[in-house]
């Protein structure tokens, strides 16, 4: 009797480890093996300059999107590794050049924002073969003889001087000055302004350029009495041209003034001026900007199998628990640029 329990006992223990064996293989995560693809990534993140912490979010969906699909990239997974450029260009090209000597091999450059930096960035990355895909509006992306393996996914800021004629016209203004800072992104963007403008019979009763202070240009334009003025440069001269506008009481219903969309909400709420944030809240109260539009409300179904209130649903509960995110406005151009990567992959 002793023995039939000691064996039955024995069974039982045999059983039991064999039962904790198989729950315990049933609960090991499955080995993904497939290959590795990576993508290098540069996004504005810090600084006092253009920020969009809301983006690497973006990327990573659409990457967490392509690597369930067992129809995309069969066979591989996408990862991106990402630095912060803080929309600087030298800090921009030591990340660059610090993910292209790593050992992992990238196969694409993202760039999301600050054609200051994604410019040059883009054009080092020809040295590597690399392929770059920017989320930035410089019209110097247009010329495929400097950039031949760089696709923007934006709108340039030359399309963003058609509405600002438009309005133009709507209100009769037939006088216009401006104003905008010496940098490729904005002086071609100008002259497609310019262009439009002599095409419209709206006089250019000034143009204004500067690289490091606009306060001297402001005062020219007061002194001429310019009313209508288009101003294109970064957010922090903006600040600046809004403080010395401020002072000399170029704001409220007499005077109109035209800015880009793309800057950070409430950009002007930075202490880097000699004016206080009430002071160019008052300067900037009815400022007119234009930006193009990120979202697709047909409502159809996209490539990633849902329609886009479908995806922006998905991505505002992604974040929900990430803080106060900004550029919250535009992170479907770094959602959509992904999947375009991971479409280009497919077919290379």
């Amino acid at each position: 009797m002793v023995n039939i329990t000691m064996a039955i006992e024995k069974k039982s223990f045999i059983f039991l480890l064999a039962y904790v064996w198989l729950q315990s293989a049933a609960c090991q995560p499955v080995q993904d093996t497939r290959t590795p693809i990576y993508i290098a990534g540069l996004f504005p993140l810090t600084g006092n300059s253009l920020i969009k912490d809301a983006h690497p979010p973006a990327a990573q969906l659409a990457l967490n999107h392509i690597n369930a699909r067992e129809d995309i990239l069969p066979g591989y997974k996408l990862f991106m590794i990402y630095n912060d450029s803080k929309c600087d260009p030298g800090v921009a090209m030591r990340a660059f050049v610090d993910q292209m000597v790593s050992p992992t091999v990238k196969q694409v450059i993202f760039i999301s924002g600050c054609s200051i930096l994604a410019e040059p960035v883009s054009q080092m990355s020809l040295h590597w073969n690399l392929l770059s895909v920017v989320v930035a509006q410089s019209p110097a992306f247009s010329n495929k003889k400097s950039y031949p393996y760089t696709f923007r996914n934006d709108i340039h800021d030359g399309a963003a001087a058609e509405p600002k004629v438009q309005l133009m016209r709507e209100y009769g203004w037939k006088k216009v000055a401006i104003l905008y800072e010496l940098r490729p992104i904005f002086s071609l963007a100008m002259k497609n302004m310019e262009a439009l403008l002599l095409e419209d019979g709206i006089e250019i009763i000034a143009s204004e350029t500067f690289q490091d202070a606009p306060e001297r240009q402001v005062q020219r334009l007061k002194d001429i009495d310019a009313r209508i003025i288009v101003a294109s440069c970064y957010q922090e001269y903006a600040r600046r041209i809004f403080c010395e506008a401020y002072k000399l009481k170029m704001y409220g219903s007499r005077y109109v003034w035209m800015l880009i969309g793309w800057y950070n909400e409430k950009w002007w709420e930075v202490e880097d001026t000699n004016c206080t944030i009430d002071e160019l809240s008052n300067a900037v109260a009815l400022y007119v900007s234009t930006q193009g539009y990120a979202f697709d409300r047909s409502n159809g179904i996209t490539i990633n199998q849902k329609n886009t209130l479908q995806t922006e649903w998905e991505y505002l509960n992604y974040i929900r628990n990430m803080g106060n995110l900004r550029a919250l406005e535009d992170w479907p151009f770094t959602y959509d640029s992904i999947w375009a990567i991971g479409t280009i992959i497919m077919f290379c």
